[in-house]
């Protein structure tokens, strides 16, 4: 089957019911040229795979993940799971084999869906789309990202103080299509919590606890830091960097961001929606 996430085109050779139901929105024609393509490989003895990075240098190491570099390309370990041992991602990041034990109780489904992140993310990143930790509404036909916003909480409170609807709980995807700037969900948000269709992009607010109920702008040199730093983009290797910060510099500039400094309260709703009024209609991109 075939995925567009993010404008991002995704190959994988499972069975539709093996896959998170979530999934099941971003399915997309059978004809589109994919960006990623993932095959699953089942193995007998997870060990098998592991072995495949052993004199690889070391990007990264988790108590979850392991990021080796080699030669052929970029091997991902898994030291917690189970059933899926690893993920060896081929140069260029267009091709990458997933290693499983599939087990009758589907714990094999549950690491993939956890597991496949890491590389529909790193396909994002190739295409020039950003994730940020972050939840969203969809505010006057535009979207606005609270980052970061832990369980989408001030999110729920603005939808119940009738400021807009859900559009994306967990993740959201920023990215630039036809000069424009766009925000995707994911099927890694809560069910039923994200929008598979792009939105056009309205603002971004960085949520911060403090007495001061206000909303305040952000200085030029902090707006891309801040980026930065809610974004959940593979940053393994400097070449990975270059390309998430190549993204923000170009979206930065033509959003409008703020920070919102309050509790999270009906008070700070208030704070928050008389500021979106001055909320810039356009976001085209300006080069």
């Amino acid at each position: 089957m075939k995925y567009r996430i993010g404008d991002t085109v995704i190959a994988i050779n499972v069975e539709e019911k093996d896959l998170h139901p979530n999934f099941q929105a971003f399915v997309c024609e059978e004809d589109a040229l994919p960006q990623l393509s993932l095959e699953v490989v089942q193995e007998t003895q997870m060990m098998m795979s592991v072995e495949m990075t052993v004199g690889q240098i070391v990007l990264m190491k988790s108590d979850r993940l392991g990021v080796y570099e080699g030669a052929m390309g970029i091997d991902l370990v898994y030291r917690k799971h189970t059933q899926l041992t690893s993920i060896s991602v081929e140069k260029g990041y267009q091709n990458a084999r997933i290693y499983v034990v599939k087990d009758d109780d589907g714990v094999w489904k549950e690491e993939l869906h956890e597991a496949l992140k890491d590389v529909v993310y790193l396909a994002l990143e190739q295409n020039g789309r950003v994730v940020l930790d972050s939840s969203s509404l969809l505010i006057d036909g535009r979207g606005v990202i609270f980052a970061a916003d832990p369980g989408a909480a001030f999110a729920k409170l603005c939808i119940e103080q009738d400021l807009g609807k859900m559009l994306n709980d967990q993740a959201n995807v920023l990215g630039i299509q036809d000069g424009r700037i766009y925000l995707y969900g994911t099927p890694w948000c809560g069910e039923g919590n994200f929008q598979a269709e792009r939105t056009p992009l309205g603002g971004i607010v960085f949520l911060q606890k403090s007495d001061a109920m206000i909303v305040s702008d952000v200085q030029a040199d902090k707006r891309q830091l801040l980026l930065l730093i809610y974004c959940k983009s593979p940053l393994w290797r400097e070449g990975l960097l270059d390309q998430c910060l190549d993204t923000i510099q170009r979206v930065e500039p033509s959003v409008w961001i703020r920070q919102l400094k309050s509790h999270s309260d009906a008070e700070a709703v208030g704070v928050l929606k008389e500021a979106l009024d001055s909320m810039d209609a356009d976001t085209t991109v300006q080069y």
